[in-house]
């Protein structure tokens, strides 16, 4: 799984290399590269990984990044969350760029399981996708590796972004 949400740089390298329509924020998006990229919708961050030569992870890929062979209650271990593990609670009010909050990284050095932007998974739940590991806006329960949510393909939400999960070496990288 990738060590990081994919970032509005790694996004814009993907647009100006494709056709893709540019999420609705972008202006405003491309002033802050280092963030996950925000407001793509599941087709779009799909399509994304594809280009990549990667693919969306599974719920259960993204929940087991998160939890570790250790079962850990959060991804950084057991500890409750904290201005010091997690972009959450509405604290900042906007995402904060990718890998901000080291000591919430998993003992992998995942960063950003838990806060920060929602993101979408490959798996299904009835008629939306699954999203996993919660956004800015969340509070501190949701934060937990368990934790599923959902959202409808087609829109494009301001707090969810997305990572790519590789299943061999030649996966493309930016």
């Amino acid at each position: 799984i990738g060590r990081f949400p994919v970032t509005v740089w790694e996004y814009g390298s993907y647009l100006h290399q494709t056709e893709a329509a540019t999420p609705q924020d972008w202006e405003d998006q491309s002033q802050h590269p280092g963030r996950p990229v925000v407001s793509v919708a599941w087709h779009e961050a799909q399509r994304y990984c594809q280009w990549s030569g990667c693919r969306l992870p599974s719920e259960q890929q993204s929940e087991i990044a998160a939890r570790g062979s250790e079962a850990r209650i959060y991804p950084w271990g057991w500890t409750e969350p904290d201005d010091h593990l997690a972009n959450f609670g509405r604290k900042v009010g906007h995402p904060t760029p990718v890998g901000m909050f080291p000591d919430g990284d998993t003992p992998d050095g995942v960063a950003d399981m838990a806060g920060n932007v929602w993101e979408w998974t490959a798996s299904d739940d009835k008629d939306s996708k699954c999203v996993r590991g919660a956004s800015y806006f969340s509070v501190a329960d949701v934060l937990r590796a368990v934790y599923r949510y959902r959202g409808e393909p087609v829109n494009r939400y301001d707090d969810f972004g997305f990572r790519c999960v590789r299943d061999h070496l030649d996966c493309a990288t930016i």
